[in-house]
């Protein structure tokens, strides 16, 4: 069904074709029809053609905001892995040299600066200073991980607090 618009439009346009030029080849009602369906087909996608631009700008916007706090997620997780893997790696050497020595600190800054992660960004506790054979050793790595974009980063407070931490036991025996 037309609405009332659409029908006065489509009666008030003439096709060339609707107007009888020789009155024996009369067209049939439905080729007449027809064209009256494909002319009203025609108008209305004119008239849809500014209702989907305005929908597309106020979507894309909102899709883009999407995209991007899904990328800034997916930078965070990845922080948050190489944090533990540094953490893991770390608390592995101090479990074999006894604690926390300069070369096991030197090894985390290394391994944090490699990942990517600033070392002087990074906090980090590794208790007890020495251990002996079967003391529990706790590494703590915090990092707060800035967003990269400024419209995410605006909306989200701009930074989230990653730690990781891992306890293991000491195999120094010392000689």
């Amino acid at each position: 069904m037309l609405d009332p618009e659409m029908n006065s439009r489509l009666q008030s346009t003439r096709l060339e074709a609707d107007a009888p030029a020789n009155p024996p080849l009369r067209r049939s009602t439905l080729t007449k029809g027809l064209l009256r369906t494909f002319l009203a087909f025609v108008l209305t996608i004119r008239q849809e053609r500014g209702q989907a631009v305005a929908e597309f700008a106020l979507v894309v916007g909102l899709l883009a905001l999407l995209l991007f706090s899904m990328l800034d997620v997916g930078l965070a997780l990845n922080a948050k892995l190489v944090l533990t893997s540094v953490a893991r790696e770390t608390a592995r050497l101090a479990a074999v040299q006894g604690g926390r020595t300069a070369q096991v600190v030197e090894r985390m800054r290394e391994s944090l600066a490699l990942s990517g992660i600033n070392p002087d960004e990074v906090e980090w506790v590794i208790r007890p200073g020495q251990a002996i054979y079967g003391t529990r050793i706790t590494v703590t790595l915090r990092y707060r991980y800035r967003l990269k974009m400024p419209l995410v980063a605006a909306i989200s407070g701009g930074d989230i607090p990653i730690q990781a931490e891992v306890v293991t036991r000491s195999e120094y025996v010392p000689r």
